[in-house]
């Protein structure tokens, strides 16, 4: 999960640059945004289910004292998704038009805002929820888990 957690954060950076850095080549962008709108689009989305589906109710019941926490992180993740969707939708036509300044801004932007709230999000996870996991589940419910995160992957 803290992999996933780093790759949310590649995938951020890398879409405030492409709507940032000026000197970028056409073909820069294109293959950035169809890289950054893959990984929102595919990967975050398992992401989020993988909390949703497999840790969200295990640990809630083994750990009722995180209950609020795990309210915050669904809450968040749906708060996410319009500016989700929005960035991907900026990035989709930037790929048929990498040199529309306006286009690249509102990719930009958009990413901007969205890693402030990613961070908060993270943060919570990293700094509450996975912890408590560690502690409130056992090695066979996490393991349960895994696999169940490898099974949406098809890994």
């Amino acid at each position: 999960m803290l992999e996933c957690h780093e790759r949310i954060r590649l995938f951020t950076k890398t879409s405030i640059r492409i709507g940032t850095e000026r000197d970028a080549l056409d073909a820069d962008i294109v293959r950035a945004s169809e890289d950054c709108e893959r990984y929102f689009t595919t990967s975050l989305r398992l992401h989020i289910e993988d909390e949703e589906r497999s840790i969200e109710p295990r640990l809630r019941l083994a750990d009722p004292a995180c209950s609020s926490s795990l309210d915050a992180m669904t809450t968040q993740h749906k708060e996410h998704a319009p500016l989700l969707d929005s960035l991907c939708e900026s990035l989709r036509r930037l790929r048929e038009s990498p040199a529309n300044a306006s286009l690249r801004e509102a990719a930009g932007a958009t990413a901007i805002k969205l890693s402030a709230l990613f961070e908060e999000h993270l943060t919570l996870e990293e700094t509450i929820i996975f912890p408590a996991v560690q502690r409130a589940l056992s090695p066979e419910v996490q393991r349960t888990i895994v696999n169940e995160v490898r099974a949406r992957r098809r890994i």
